[in-house]
């Protein structure tokens, strides 16, 4: 038997790949490793836990003023709610300044980036650019640069730009702080729990924009205080606003054949507190005859997560991220719709639900109450099962009573009813200027 026959090319290159890719395991792989053992800082999860900021490189000394709007991503699938919300402020904010630069945190390789270009006014007359601090180690600045920030950890590039400027002797700029939410809130107590914390602490140099009069009014109750305000009442998502305003604002009756159930779920998200909900259906529904489940339709859509069999003949089916245009289709049909927020931030969805007729059932938060918001959003006092399976009950009983019922869309109290360009352009955000002159 000849021994030395040769392996043919394309078996000997996996076995190379497998080879190589066990030496790369070996390399990375901290969990088995024995004490006495080592590994390399940088090849380390622990090197990419950190916020890696960037090094910034003054490569002029001219007091041109550039706006630098600084993004979590450009990524067209991640971009709803909060960011959309952040360029239709920043169109509002660029018609101050002649050249615009959107930093994204993450890379530019994904397929589909969101088109910028729309939320610069005046774009025929602007310079814009973009760049990636993903992409890149460095970022090239002047000493006039203006910061936008979206997002605790793009408050992190300003800081890191403020450094540099205090290196070089130059006086600090002010920035822009776009504030959605009470970000350290996400993150247990901890790097980046401190990290949100720290961002709000530039108190003298930060122009606060705050979208939502609750979420001021809590961050005055901690005693925080900036250089500058302005409160935003959210306006409705342009296309849906385009939607209902192609009907008049008349709503389509939801139907008696049957009753659906919208949630918004999000199981990765601990403020969304999808447990409770999931927990508060199971108790409702192992209350009700199985032969009588079988008129509900239960749906979770926002993120992807696997179907629920929640008990006989009650499932809750998981649509995940839907375009804006099926979501619109959802919010139609759905009689009952379920989002809950552990942070004073009121979110979009339950107003959204509202305003297409649906009983919202959402909570409480601190001073976001809801009181006399909406006539369909029904607040609990806490996210919890037992009081989210209570209110299921008299949704379901107005439901009943009112499937057939005529309704007209109308706006949350805590919402403008100006589309978001007229909302903006009644709107004064003042210009930040360059120190540097």
């Amino acid at each position: 038997m000849n021994r030395n026959i040769k392996a043919p090319n394309s078996y000997r290159l996996v076995s190379e790949i497998i080879r190589l890719l066990n030496v790369v395991i070996k390399k990375l792989e901290l969990n088995r490793t024995k004490a006495g053992k080592s590994i390399r800082y940088e090849l380390s999860p622990y090197y990419y836990d950190v916020i890696r900021l960037p090094d910034i490189k003054i490569i002029n000394s001219n007091a041109d003023v550039r706006l630098n709007v600084v993004l979590p991503t450009f990524d067209e699938s991640a971009c709803y709610g909060g960011i959309i919300s952040a360029l239709e402020i920043v169109s509002n904010i660029s018609k101050h300044y002649n050249s615009i630069r959107f930093i994204s945190l993450d890379t530019l390789k994904q397929k589909n980036i969101i088109y910028l270009d729309c939320y610069v006014a005046n774009r025929e007359t602007k310079f814009v650019s973009q760049t990636s601090l993903a992409d890149s180690d460095s970022l090239c600045c002047g000493i006039n640069e203006i910061f936008l920030c979206t997002y605790y950890t793009t408050v992190s590039v300003w800081e890191s730009y403020v450094r540099t400027l205090r290196e070089h002797g130059y006086k600090i700029n002010r920035y822009y702080y776009i504030i959605q939410d009470y970000e350290p809130g996400f993150t247990p107590f901890g790097y980046l729990n401190s990290l949100a914390l720290k961002s709000y602490d530039h108190s003298e140099y930060t122009f606060a924009i705050f979208n939502s009069i609750e979420l001021y009014e809590y961050f005055k109750a901690r005693g925080y205080t900036f250089s500058a305000e302005k409160i935003i009442y959210p306006s409705v998502n342009t296309v849906e606003r385009d939607y209902l305003a192609s009907n008049n604002y008349n709503l389509k009756t939801k139907g008696d054949e049957c009753i659906e159930i919208l949630l918004y779920g999000r199981p990765k998200h601990s403020r969304n507190c999808f447990q409770s909900i999931i927990a508060g259906l199971y108790e409702y529904f192992v209350t009700i005859p199985v032969n009588e489940r079988t008129k509900y339709v239960v749906k979770s859509v926002g993120f992807f997560h696997e179907d629920i069999e929640l008990c006989d003949n009650v499932v809750v089916k998981c649509l995940g991220k839907l375009t804006i245009e099926n979501y619109i289709k959802q919010l139609e049909v759905s009689h009952i719709g379920i989002s809950l927020m552990a942070s004073p931030h009121p979110s979009y969805p339950p107003l959204e639900m509202a305003i297409f007729g649906l009983y919202t059932i959402t909570n409480k938060f601190f001073s976001k109450t809801f009181n006399d918001c909406h006539e369909m959003i029904h607040a609990i006092d806490y996210p919890l099962p037992s009081e989210l399976a209570q209110e299921l009950r008299n949704a379901v009983a107005y439901v009943i009573g009112n499937s057939n019922k005529y309704i007209k869309a109308t706006i949350p109290k805590n919402m403008s009813d100006l589309s978001w360009g007229e909302n903006l352009s009644n709107t004064s955000i003042d210009k930040i200027s360059g120190y540097n002159h």
